[in-house]
Parts: structure tokens; sequence; C-alpha cells
């Protein structure tokens, strides 16, 4: 027997490789070899199967010779017992032999349906005589009540598969089935009968009303969806494709009319014998249904991937629903967890597929319900939901994505380990940018710009990402692109938006998310150079750094950039302040003027950066970064001498310094203008400023070798500084910076230069009205040195009064105020003094004097100053006075003429009281 089998075997193998390789005749020889070896051995079970029963009838013991592997057990037994297991042997033997026959029925069928080019209608007439003859079998055995109890009491009996004898017939009958259904649709033979056409119809009339009708119809449904991949594989017409989506959906609702009462039935499908309908743990028909219901998630799934693939998103929606009802029915093979995993993973292509096919609402809709409803939070939920969200928001301007997008974050990362699920979030980052590219208006916008902000943010805060680079771990990023390949992106897209004027209403928002993000890159850069060196490893007491400059660490290349994309975030940042000084939006000038000053000055410090020693910090102390949240080491300008405490930076070059300059310029820009925020804001911006310009002056004085250069900027710092003194808040800060740090003097040397030159009053008229808005904000130190400079300044020029276009300025006005607001006797004297001085000028060499008014109300001033000064007893200030009214009364009014007489009094009094306080032994002289 065992000779047999192996014979059987080589010669189903010599038939397929006959058939591989053209020679059909010679597989069909092998095959018919194989069934005269089949009949050779039926003929033989069926001989002893009769010698048996009739041993039986002669002899009280028997022991078949033969099959004693089937019959074991003593050779004297019960005659009933031999006669029971001999029939069982002949049943075993007759489904054996059904089966041979079903395999060899479908080698002939294969061998006429892999007919090249295509079979005739001879070999297609045979192939459906075989296709009837696996039916009849199929079907014999089906009904078959003691071949189904020989089946079920004989375990030993199995397929490579593990099913019975008639469950293999079936299968391969469907197989046979199934592959002649998908060639004849492939080839299209319109010449044929829908009854040769569909080789189904002969299995589905025979198993109609059975517990195989349902694997039937699904069976056909797998051939047609197999078929509509290969046809959308292939790109044939548009006919084709239509044709068969429609069959493969009605094929769908008519297996889902039959199928829905088997899936809700509890108890028996079949209602035929009662050993048929159990086996030893799980009811026979609670099998079949757990079959047929893995089965139906199976073909149903493939449907929704391939219409999902081939992106028709309608018949996916469709498929889904299918699919949808199905994973809903109540299933023992799988948990909870996964049926809710698999239902919103349904949930989500569904609400893709909708939102493709242009139903933007109803997407939106199921892809929140698949989100709300989702017990187990995933990332792939998150992209979808945000995905519908763009493509919603496009269509109807709703605003809500970004919004969704935060609050399913927090669910997100609330439900999980929070560093696993960050970094999970910035791996899924480029699908959300793809999606945002694929569907805004000119391939991004300001969706993309919000993404790529919440990517960058995201990134700075994963604490996988801080270690990595902090211990030089060489791997890829989460994610796989580096911290400047996004930073790269995000403000190309910042540049391109501001360019454009798109979304001028989100500015702002933009904007002060692009100053969070750098102040985090910063932040991380900062902590790479101070991070330790590596030393190399051996007993050299030298100790040698092994990298250089800080982008000369791979891990620091791979998980950061490199030094070109630090040099290029600089360049790109100067760009975009310059767009957004160029926004001119009239309701947010102030707060872009801000934004453009964080630019300025982060493009600053990521200057500095490229060139940054590990471990040396050669830019502390430079970087803005460094005392931006941190104002007690700030700096101010110096106009007099060197700032001899203050490192020396040698990695500065011209363009960080402008960078410093723009920025501080901007930022009084924005406190100027910033009237409606808090005072303490304004007054930290304007020290901010300050410190730039400090640091741009150090930095222009190391890097610029043009002197004219050098010059034009101190003039620039100088102004800046003038104009930064009212926004510190400080009185007696803004009069140290004038008086100590010598920018009174700076201004007066820029004053005495632009003498002669059509714009050579500017510095006077600025430090004038300097002086003005430093009395309205009752700065009333730096007020007075501003005007005592605006004298001076005025005096400078020859001119006692000057007119710039509608406004006179007067040297005796402002000369008149000094008087009126000193704080002290030592200012009103050295008021007079320069009074004194111009009388005596315009004495020797007649130049133009005070108007009579003012001059008049000069020599009362002083004759009051004098005599009330006389009284408190400061006669040596009494007498000052008294002089310079006694010089100045000749030129003064004829009505004050009279009181020459009295002036000369009051001036010998205070000439003799002041020396006799200093001689108690002198004696005053009479009056003669």
């Amino acid at each position: 027997a065992n000779l047999v089998v192996v014979s059987i075997e080589s010669f189903y193998v010599l038939s397929f490789i006959c058939q591989s390789t053209g020679k059909k005749e010679a597989a069909i020889t092998c095959l018919d070899q194989i069934e005269k070896y089949l009949d050779e051995q039926q003929e033989r079970d069926n001989k002893l199967f009769s010698d048996v029963m009739t041993n039986l009838n002669d002899r009280d013991g028997f022991v078949f010779s033969e099959e004693s592997d089937s019959i074991d057990g003593p050779k004297k037994q019960d005659k009933s017992d031999i006669k029971s297991r001999a029939q069982t042997a002949r049943i075993l033997a007759n489904g054996r032999h059904a089966k041979e026959q079903a395999t060899l029925a479908f080698s002939r069928i294969m061998i006429f349906h892999k007919t090249l080019p295509s079979p005739t209608e001879e070999e297609e007439a045979f192939i459906d005589s075989k296709i009837r003859e696996l039916v009849d079998l199929a079907w014999e055995y089906k009904n078959n009540p003691p071949i189904m109890h020989a089946i079920s009491s004989a375990d030993q009996i199995s397929t490579d598969d593990n099913s019975s004898d008639s469950d293999h017939i079936f299968k391969i009958t469907l197989q046979a089935i199934r592959v002649v259904h998908i060639r004849r649709i492939l080839s299209k033979s319109a010449n044929r009968s829908d009854c040769d056409l569909n080789p189904y119809k002969a299995i589905t009339n025979k198993f109609q009303n059975t517990h195989r009708q349902p694997f039937i119809l699904l069976d056909q449904l797998n051939a047609i969806l197999t078929a509509q991949y290969k046809i959308r594989q292939d790109e044939c017409d548009e006919s084709s494709r239509s044709w068969l989506d429609k069959e493969a959906m009605k094929m769908a609702h008519e297996f889902m009319d039959i199928a829905k009462s088997t899936f809700q039935k509890s108890s028996s499908i079949d209602k035929g014998g009662r050993d048929c309908n159990s086996t030893l743990f799980i009811p026979r028909d609670q099998l079949f249904r757990n079959q047929l219901l893995q089965d139906t998630k199976i073909h149903f799934a493939r449907a929704v991937s391939l219409y999902y693939a081939s992106k028709d998103y309608k018949l996916c929606v469709h498929w889904s629903d299918l699919l949808y009802n199905v994973l809903k029915i109540n299933s023992t093979q799988v948990s909870l967890e996964e049926e809710d995993a698999l239902l919103n993973q349904v949930l989500s292509v569904k609400a893709f597929s909708q939102s493709m096919s242009g139903d933007e609402a109803t997407a939106m809709k199921t892809a929140r319900e698949a989100w709300e409803t989702s017990k187990v939070k995933t990332v792939d939920g998150l992209v979808n939901l945000f995905h519908c969200g763009v493509r919603h928001e496009m269509k109807f301007s709703s605003g809500d994505t970004m919004l969704e997008f935060d609050n399913a974050c927090n669910e997100l990362l609330s439900a999980r380990h929070q560093a696993a699920g960050v970094d999970e979030i910035i791996s899924a980052f480029p699908r959300m940018s793809n999606s945002c590219v694929e569907n805004e208006v000119g391939g991004g916008g300001s969706l993309l710009l919000s993404t790529q902000e919440r990517w960058l943010s995201m990134l700075l805060r994963s604490s996988t990402f801080q270690e990595n680079l902090k211990d030089r771990k060489n791997i890829e990023p989460p994610g796989g692109h580096s911290l400047f390949e996004i930073l790269r992106a995000y403000l190309q897209n910042f540049e391109h938006i501001m360019s454009t004027r798109k979304d001028r209403n989100r500015v702002c928002q933009h904007s002060e998310a692009l100053v969070r993000n750098l102040d985090g890159v910063l932040k991380l850069l900062c902590r790479v150079r101070e991070r330790k060196q590596h030393k190399k490893s051996g007993r050299r007491k030298k100790k040698v750094s092994e990298f250089k400059l800080i982008w000369d660490d791979p891990a620091t290349n791979k998980l950061l950039g490199d030094r070109a994309d630090c040099v290029w975030t600089a360049e790109q940042l100067w760009n975009i302040g310059n767009l957004l000084m160029a926004e001119d939006t009239t309701s947010t000038i102030g707060v872009v003027r801000r934004f453009a000053s964080d630019s300025f000055a982060a493009s600053h410090d990521f200057c500095i950066f490229s060139e940054e020693e590990e471990g040396a910090i050669l830019s502390k102390g430079y970087l803005n970064y460094d005392t931006k949240y941190n104002s007690e080491n700030l700096s101010f300008p110096l106009f007099c001498g060197t700032n001899a405490d203050k490192p020396f930076c040698d990695i500065s070059s011209e363009f960080s310094a402008q960078c410093l300059l723009l920025s501080s310029a901007t930022a009084l820009d924005y406190a100027s203008n910033c009237l409606d925020q808090p005072k303490c804001e304004a007054e930290n911006r304007v020290r901010q400023a300050l410190h730039r310009l400090s640091l741009a002056q150090d930095e222009f004085r190391v890097n610029c070798e043009n002197e004219i250069q050098k010059k034009e900027v101190e003039k620039m710092i100088a102004l800046l500084s003038l104009r930064a003194l009212l926004g510190i808040g400080n009185d007696l800060l803004g009069a140290d910076i004038l008086q100590a740090n010598g920018l009174s003097e700076a201004l007066l040397d820029i004053h005495q230069e632009e003498l002669g030159q059509p714009s050579g009053f500017s510095t006077l008229l600025n430090v004038k009205a300097t002086s003005d808005l430093a009395e309205e904000k009752k700065m009333q130190i730096t007020a007075r040195i501003l005007l005592r400079m605006c004298a001076k300044m005025l005096s400078l020029t020859g001119k006692f009064v000057l007119t710039v276009g509608h406004f006179d300025l007067s040297l005796g006005s402002i000369q008149r105020k000094l008087i009126t607001i000193a704080s002290s006797t030592k200012d009103v004297i050295a008021v007079y003094e320069d009074v004194d001085l111009a009388a005596k000028q315009h004495r020797d060499k007649g130049i133009e004097f005070y108007s009579e008014d003012e001059l008049n109300w000069l020599i009362i001033e002083a004759y009051n100053r004098g005599v009330h000064l006389s009284l408190l007893g400061d006669f040596a200030s009494s007498e000052s006075l008294f002089s310079t009214g006694l010089n100045l009364l000749p030129l003064g009014g004829i009505e004050l003429q009279c009181h020459a007489k009295e002036m000369r009094t009051a001036l010998s009094n205070a000439v003799t009281n002041k020396l006799a306080a200093a001689d108690p032994n002198y004696v005053v002289p009479g009056i003669g």
C-alpha cells in the first residue's frame, strides 16, 4: 500500500512538471495512470471488505491480515464488534478514495485551465464537467450520515489543514471553481453563456439553503475581488472595473442577507444527526459560525484595502460600512480591546475615504466618532482626525483643526507614558505635514506652519531626544529628521507666508510661536555648548579635546544638524526680521516690531553659535539669549573708555553686530507703540535693547576695521541710546547713562560734526524732544541734563533763536526753563555763568543776543534769587547772581535801569557779609 501511495505522488509531480513545460499530453497520461491506480486500490478495498464479511459468517473469530493496524486487539473478538470495525474501515476507505478522486479531478481541471494562450471551447466544456463532478462528490459526502459519523469519530484521518475528508473535497471544489471563474472574468469570454461563464452556479444551486451556502457566496465574492485587483493592476478599461464593482457589491449584499441569520443563531445550524452537531468542547454550529465570521472579516477587509489602495473612495466607504457591521457582531475569538481597535480602524478608513470623496462634513463627524469612542487612543487615529480636519477646514474655513489636534494630543499623552507618547507623535508629523502640503492651497500655508510649529516644539521637549544628545548617542532622531531639517522647513514656510501676505490675521500668532521655538532651539544649543567634553582614553596626561566646535561631533550632526544649517538659520532669520519690519498692518504694527526684534536677536545668536567651541563658552556674555530672561546682568553702552570687565569675544562678526543694532531699533519701535502693554514689559524691552546696543558696540569695535563705518555705528548707537532713555523707567539710571557712561559728551560730539551740514540740527532737536518727554514722565534729573545739553548745543550754533520749519527754539527760553526746574543753587549759577559768557561775547563780537523780554526776566530772576540766598545766608551764591545781574543790566530794558543802585547795594552787602562770615574779626565798614 505504501508503494502505491508513493507511485501516485510521483505521478502527480511528473504531471506538474510536464504541464509547466508545455507537455500537456504527457501530463494527462500521468493523471490517467493515477486514475488506474486509484481504481485498482478501490477494487482491492472492496474485495477485502467482501472477504471479511464472508469469513465472519463461517468462523468464530477473524483477524484481518492486510489491515491489522485497523482492527487490532486479540484474535478472538465478538463478531458484532468485528463487523462494526470492518464497516468503519470500509467507510474510511471510501472517504479516502473520494478525496483522491477529487484531487485527481482538480488536477485535470488545472491542466486545461493553464492552457496557453487560453482553453478551447471543448476544453472549457471538459472543465465544466469536472467541476460538476467535484460538486457531486462534495454533495454526496456532505449528506452521508455514516461518513460524517466516521469522520467525527476517526480523528486520525485528516488533511494538511486538519479538516475532514468532506471539508477537503468541498474546499478543493471551491478552489477549482474560483481559479476558473477568475480566469474567465479576466479573459472576458463574451461568446460563452452566463452559465458557463459563472462556474459557481452549479454549486450554488446544489447547496442552496444549507450551512455551506454562505461559504460559497463568500468564496465567489473572493474570486470577484481577486479579479478586480488584477484588472486594476493591469489598468484595464473603466467599463470592466465598473461591472465588477457592481457585481462585488451585489454579491456582498446578497451574502449579508443570507449570513445575517447565521450570525445571529445561537443554536445548531445543521439539523442532522446528534453526533454531528457537537465536538468535544465547542458546538459544531458555533464552529461554523466562527469560521464564517472570520472569513467574512478577511474578505471584506480585502475589499476595503483594495478600494482604498486604488483610491476609489466612494466604494471604500460602502465596504467600510459592511465591514463595520460585521465587526460589530460579537465573536468569542477576539478580545474586547482587539474588537475596539478593529472597529476604530475601520471608522478611520471610512472617515478618510469620505473626506477624499468630497463629503468632508460627514468625514469629520466620522473621524470624531472614531476618536471619541476609541478606548485606546492611537497615533494613527490622531493622524486621521487631523487629515479630515485639514480637508474640512479647506472647504468650510472652520479654523478648528489645530484646536482639535491639540486636544487630541493631550488626550493621547495623558493616556500613555509621556516620553513614549511624545516620540510616537513626533514620528507621525511627517504624515501630517504631507497632508497639509497635499490639501492646502499653494502646497502649504497656515496649517502647515502650525503643524511645523508643534513638530518643532514637541521635538524640543522630547526627553529621549535630549538624552541622546547629552549622551552623544549616534542614532536616528524621532521621526527620522534632525532638528535643523525641521527648523529649516519651518522657517522657509514662515517666510513664504509672510512674503505672500497669507493669513495676515494670524501673523502675530505665528510670530509668537516662532519666537518661542527659537528660544527652545537656543536653549538646547546652550546645553550642547556647556556639556562635558569627551577626552581621549589612555594614560597620557595631556588632555586633548576630541572635538573643536560643537558641530564636529557626529552625534550632534545627526540629531541637530551641521554648522551650515546654523549659518543658514541666521541668514533666514535676518530675512524674516526684514519681512516683519515691512508688515504695515496698522493694528499689529507694534507687536510685529517686537517679533522682528526677537528675530534679529536670534539671528545674532545663531551666527555666534556657528563658531562656538564646546566647553569653551566663548560667546558667554555675548549671546542675547543668556540675558533675555535674566535682567540682572545687563550692560549698557559705554562711550568713554572701554569696558575692561567684559570678556573678549573673537567669534563675533559685523553681521552679528548689525543684527543686534536692528534688534535694538525695532525693540524701541515696539516700546514706543505698546502703550497698552504693562509698563514693566516695555521697560524690560528697552533695557534689553540697551544691552544689545552694548553688545553691538563691543562687537563692532572688535571686528570693524573701517574707521568711518565704526564712527557711524557709534553715532547710531548713541542716538538709539538717547531714544531708549525714556523707556527704562529709572531717572537715576538715565542720568547715569548720560553722564557716567559718556552719552552726553558723545551727543555733543555728534552735534558739532553736524554743524554746517544740511541736517546739522537733528541731534539738537532730538535732545530737546527727549527732554520734554522726560519731563512729562517725571524723570526730572534726566530732563535737566538733556535740557542743559540742548542749551550747550544751541550756543555752539552761535544762534540765540533757531527756526526749523514752524518750530522756534530759543536759547533764552531753554535757560529760563533750566533755571525754573533747577533742583539746586549750583545748577542755577551754572546757567547764569553761560548767560554771562554769552553777554561777554555779545559785547566783544556783537553776535546775536537774547530778546529784551528774555534778558529782563534773567536780570529780575538773578536779583530775586540773590536776595533769597542772602536771607538764607548763602552770600557767595548771592554775590555771583548779583554780579551777573549787574553785568546784564546795561543790556536790559530801560525800565530796569533805575534799579541799578539797589542792585549795587545788594551786591556790596553780599560781599561784606561773605567776608564777615569768613573772618569773625572782620569789621563791617560804615556806610558813607
